[in-house]
């Protein structure tokens, strides 16, 4: 709840105040301050060697508080649901490639093993695959899926998706065969509650790397039946974790800007509603009305100091409860008058004992700082690499015509391809270790199914005509 301490509002979540005085507004917490700005790669000392974790963020925790911050900030959160749709389009299909009048086409293909396969990782994932693997790509840039492999080790038996946030690396190899490699995938639900590597419940998977052939090393492994493999978008500086560029919006305060907005004009709406009018008292009305008012001053002790503020609160009483029912029909009120000479021959001027002025309603409550939205919502969809007129509208102002959407749609497809890539090279893994072909030997592919928005031209006079759903 709400907490106020002498003019000074906090929010319930204590992140923002209000200091009714001055009319401004305190933001406690920006979206830079609550994350480190960038992962980076651990220093190589004694003590990580020992903590043997490739710290993801200064604290470990980089996931969970970039999690947090997107979750606060509608434009955020929206614009990765869109990135990952994009990615996601129609979904995954397999198939095979043929030569057709001199060009490859893609044959979509039935195998009831690779359908078995897509339902028991599914099934061991609690929901669709893919769709986890985009969203956590989206988001992190990263995604850890886990091969499990039958008893014989000749198949992969299910993909099970290991949510992003809750997997960590082991530090590379210094020594041995393995120089350079990482070994092990640590994965935790509990990274926030300080657990570590060697944690009852911290699982240890081993990692396959991506050499000249990781099927093969796999198949010639002998330490476990569940491997990760770590896939993630290309990053200049780091070593162990993806820099999703989508991040500097929170570098550059185009975040803090757009969260900034809302609360300031919550705050102003609520001060719009408590003052509407400020009431002045003349200093003269006081003793003109209460004799014993002088006499008060003069006390100047707490007993007199009481029962002066038992009269303002009279006062104010009467006061209300006349302007409180202003649609009460006959209501008079008296307002008392002072007559002041300033010599000479002029007219006297009149001082009314109570004044009452009507606030200029503001409009940071209707429209101001629209436009700092708008520029603010801009930028989140800029760093993310959506277009924003594919949700319909741009934030703040009318709807975009169909073309836009249109185009928006087609090359939100096309500039996806990158990242959709990476999640197939998976599928195409799994498509190599076991061995899966087509009616003539072709390996096995992967591919999102995509859909293409046309204009009304491009169809045929036969495929206009629309008919209602029966």
């Amino acid at each position: 709840m709400t907490t106020e301490y002498n003019g000074i509002t906090i929010s319930p979540n204590g992140e923002s105040g209000y200091i009714a005085e001055f009319g401004a507004l305190v933001s406690f917490q920006s979206a830079t301050s609550m994350m480190a700005k960038k992962p980076e790669t651990p220093i190589e000392s004694n003590l990580t060697r020992i903590n043997n974790i490739a710290y993801w963020g200064a604290d470990n925790l980089f996931p969970q508080k970039l999690t947090e911050v997107i979750r606060k900030n509608i434009s955020y959160t929206r614009g990765l649901a869109l990135k990952a749709e994009q990615i996601y389009g129609l979904g995954l299909e397999y198939g095979y490639e043929s030569i057709m009048e001199g060009e490859k086409v893609f044959m979509p293909h039935y195998d009831q093993q690779i359908d078995d396969f897509l339902y028991y990782s599914e099934n061991v994932s609690g929901g669709d695959l893919f769709g986890l693997q985009t969203k956590d790509l989206a988001y992190f840039g990263m995604i850890f899926p886990e091969f499990h492999l039958t008893v014989d080790r000749g198949k992969i038996f299910a993909i099970q998706h290991r949510p992003t946030a809750q997997c960590r690396l082991a530090l590379q190899e210094i020594e041995g065969q393995y120089v350079g490699l990482i070994r092990d995938c640590f994965i935790s639900a509990n990274w926030g509650k300080g657990a570590g590597f060697q944690d009852r419940l911290t699982l240890r998977r081993p990692v396959i790397s991506r050499g000249y052939d990781p099927a093969a090393e796999m198949r010639n492994r002998t330490d476990g039946y569940q491997y990760v493999m770590p896939v993630g978008l290309p990053s200049l500086l780091e070593t162990y974790y993806t820099h999703p560029d989508h991040i500097s919006i929170i570098d550059s305060k185009w975040l803090d800007v757009s969260n900034f907005i809302p609360q300031f004009k919550a705050a102003s709406l609520k001060n719009k509603v408590a003052i509407n009018y400020i009431i002045e008292v003349a200093d003269w009305y006081w003793p003109a009305a209460y004799p014993e008012w002088n006499t008060l001053i003069g006390q100047n002790n707490a007993k007199s100091q009481e029962r002066m503020k038992q009269i303002k609160t009279q006062e104010l009483q009467k006061f209300n409860s006349f302007f409180g029912n202003l649609d009460d029909a006959g209501r008079s009120m008296l307002i008392d008058k002072k007559l002041v000479y300033s010599g000479g021959s002029g007219a006297p001027t009149e001082i009314s004992a109570w004044t009452i002025k009507v606030l200029e309603k503001s409009k940071l409550g209707e429209d101001g700082y629209l436009e700092d939205a708008r520029d603010a919502h801009t930028m989140i969809y800029t760093a993310i690499g959506i277009d924003e007129s594919i949700q319909g509208k741009k934030a703040g102002t009318g709807g975009s015509n169909g073309s836009d959407k249109r185009e928006a749609y087609n090359i939100g497809n096309l500039t996806s391809t990158p990242q959709a890539r990476l999640i197939l090279r998976v599928y195409d893994f799994v498509s190599r270790y076991n061995g899966w072909k087509g009616p003539d030997g072709q390996p096995i592919k992967w591919r999102v199914k995509r859909a293409e928005m046309q204009t009304k031209d491009q169809f045929s006079p036969n495929k206009r005509e629309s008919t209602e759903p029966q």
